[in-house]
């Protein structure tokens, strides 16, 4: 039986989760099954994939199709190996990811989850930037309030793509969308510092892919409202954190940025309503706060 069972979820993109796949089994490290679960609508990744023909791969058609965090879910439900990943189908892994994920998580036994940083590719140029930046040591996370700590200070570490878990984490933790909607991952992850320590490596082990029309690039307003409201109510970060209050805004620029580009005239009384929140929930100073206000009423 695989030590390593190397899950990657797959929704309507025959073409790059095949790139995916290709990183995936050409790891390393010896025991391990790459195993693709295709969530898709259509027959096309089916098809392409037919022609895959290794050992340590397998393959998972999800019919009907089930909604993104019924998905993972069932992927939780599908683990049978010591440890296991989740993986994007448009992202590459190095040659060596595996190899290195598996020797920390086996480091100590208070761990039970390793990430890795990765290269960001963004609309296909290499950008030169990491996930994580301007660090020289590995990251420790030891409980949920350090993991939303480093999820509000720098978005991209949590959620993310590169981890290796124990096979404990898909016994006892699942996916709830009321806590935090599409971004109950986060919470997922801050679930998972109850059960050990989360430990994400500085060395990039792999390309993370940005494309602009990706589900991830567009701000969810109310969803992350659900996630503010469920590290509110279960952290040490609180309404009036300025940490919490900082997000906020963030989600609410991001909310009106969106709108203008998508040529979207916002409602007058949703304007006075988003510039009364602006105000009062705002840490920064007038200017900052002047410039939102004229975002608001140019949009």
């Amino acid at each position: 039986m695989a030590l390593i069972q190397l899950f990657i979820a797959t929704y309507n993109r025959p073409t790059l989760v095949f790139k995916a796949i290709n990183s995936a089994l050409n790891q390393t490290f010896e025991s391990y099954e790459v195993i693709v679960s295709d969530n898709s609508t259509n027959d096309e990744t089916e098809i392409l994939l037919s022609e895959i023909n290794k050992e340590c791969f397998k393959y998972k058609r999800r019919k009907p199709s089930l909604l993104p965090i019924d998905h993972l879910n069932a992927i939780l439900s599908d683990v049978t190996a010591d440890y296991f990943m989740i993986f994007h189908d448009d992202d590459v892994m190095f040659p060596e990811m595996l190899s290195e994920l598996y020797k920390n998580i086996i480091s100590d036994n208070k761990i039970i989850a390793v990430g890795a940083n990765a290269r960001i590719i963004s609309s296909g140029i290499h950008t030169g930037k990491l996930m994580l930046k301007n660090k020289n040591n590995n990251l420790l996370i030891c409980n949920s309030n350090e993991m939303v700590h480093q999820y509000l200070v720098k978005r991209g570490i949590v959620p993310f793509p590169s981890y290796l878990y124990k096979s404990e984490v898909a016994k006892k933790i699942r996916l709830n969308p009321d806590n935090g909607g599409k971004h109950c991952d986060v919470a997922f992850m801050m679930d998972i510092t109850s059960m050990g320590n989360v430990l994400f490596l500085i060395k990039p082990l792999m390309n993370y892919y940005i494309h602009s029309v990706q589900d991830s690039r567009t701000n969810d307003f109310l969803h992350k409202i659900k996630l503010i409201n469920f590290i509110t109510n279960t952290s040490i970060y609180k309404k009036k954190s300025k940490l919490i209050k900082k997000f906020r805004i963030v989600n609410l620029y991001y909310e009106l940025i969106q709108d203008k580009r998508n040529n979207l005239q916002m409602p007058f009384n949703r304007k006075i309503k988003l510039l009364k929140l602006i105000f009062k929930i705002s840490p920064f100073d007038f200017f900052p706060r002047a410039i939102l206000k004229l975002l608001i009423f140019k949009s």
